[in-house]
Parts: structure tokens; sequence; C-alpha cells
């Protein structure tokens, strides 16, 4: 039986994934058959779990997804979207974003756009890159405000965003109208 003084410990370590893989062992005894090493190899990869866990999770807050379950295997093919499933399964790796490639997704209102941005910028999430989803006029208001309080928090927000690994600019070309969604791929100017 542990003693709350390591329990207590553990929790000031702020490592609760352990806490509770301790109770989980303690209250099942065939862990009880188990050697020191496989007992703890078990607690540290509950807590490494928990923590990557959580750190997407931050990701994704931070991320200010409209469509927070937006994610790349619930793209529909349709033959009448005219989507390519490699080019989007190839996106979804993220290769595209230390090359510094910009991605435009350009189509009708409704054409799903807006969702398969944020599925990339999950699918970002996903490999721990910090993402940031914004429509173009809530950008834009952020900015001026933010040049209204002060110019020290305008360059504050400025270099906010410009730290983040993806930055996803939604409602950004809203008056080019075509038929189908299409995906253009262009490098960034240096």
């Amino acid at each position: 039986m542990l003693s709350q003084e390591t329990l207590n410990k553990l929790r000031y370590m702020k490592m609760t994934g352990m806490v509770e893989a301790l109770a989980q062992q303690e209250a099942d005894l065939a862990y009880q058959e188990m050697s020191f090493q496989e007992r703890l190899g078990l607690l540290v990869d509950w807590e490494y779990s928990r923590r990557q866990h959580n750190r997407l999770q931050r990701l994704i807050r931070a991320a200010k997804f409209q469509n927070a379950t937006a994610c790349v295997e619930d793209i529909r093919y349709d033959d009448d979207r005219k989507l390519d499933r490699h080019l989007i399964l190839e996106l979804a790796t993220c290769n595209y974003i230390p090359h510094a490639r910009n991605i435009i997704l350009v189509g009708p209102t409704g054409a799903g756009k807006s969702y398969l941005a944020q599925a990339l910028g999950q699918s970002a999430c996903r490999r721990f890159l910090s993402t940031r989803y914004v429509q173009l006029p809530d950008l834009l208001d952020e900015l001026k405000t933010a040049r209204e309080k002060s110019l020290d928090s305008f360059h504050r927000l400025r270099k906010q965003l410009a730290t983040v690994n993806l930055l996803i600019i939604d409602e950004w070309l809203v008056y080019v109208n075509r038929k189908f969604p299409q995906i253009i791929i262009e490098n960034s100017p240096t």
C-alpha cells in the first residue's frame, strides 16, 4: 500500500497520470504478479500518454478552431466534389510547413473549404505543431484593436502570430467563386 505522502508528492510534481495508474494497480490484483520494472514501465507509459494527450488538447484549444472535430479521416471524397484524396493525405502529413509553402483553398460557399482547412489544422496539432485558425475579418479587427491599444500591443500580437507553425486564415478569398474547391500550393516569399 502506497503512503499518502508519496501520492501527495506525485500530485505536487503534477504526475496525476501516475497517481491514477497507481490507484488502478492497487485495485487490481493482477498487477501484483508483475515485476517492479513491468509495473514501473506501465506507470511511465500512462503518465507519458496523459501528458501527450494534454499537450494535444492544449494545441487544439489554442488553435481556436470553429469545428474542433474536423479531421482528415472524415473528409468525403464524393465524385461531385472532385477532391484529390492523394493530395489531401499528402497535405495531412504537414510536410509543407517546414518548407514554408502556402496553401490556398478556393471554391464556392458551402464547398467545405473551412472544414478542410480545420482538418489540416488538426493534422498539424496531432504532430504537435502550434496552429491558429482565424477568419480574416476577425484577424483584422484583432490587429486594429491591438494597434489602437498601443504600438507595443500591436507588435506583440504580430510576433505571436509569427511564432505559430501554421496560421490558417479563413474567408481570405471569399470573392473568388469557383465551381469546385481547388487547392493551390505556392512557395512563401523569402
